[in-house]
């Protein structure tokens, strides 16, 4: 089942689209990231994230 994923260090988990509500997260008021995991661990949203940070940081 779809859920949405905060990416910003939260970690927020919502069965609807939307934004974070973290305040004290980076991403508050950002769009949720969509996945489609069914174990709760949401590792590819978490990777490929991870893997942009990398490459914007030129690593």
């Amino acid at each position: 089942m779809a859920h949405y994923v905060c990416t910003g260090g939260c970690h927020g988990v919502s069965e609807q689209e939307g934004v974070c509500n973290a305040q004290a997260c980076v991403r508050e008021q950002m769009p949720l990231t969509v996945c489609n995991c069914t174990d709760g661990m949401h590792q590819e949203v978490l990777a490929s994230v991870q893997a942009q940070n990398q490459e914007s940081s030129g690593s």
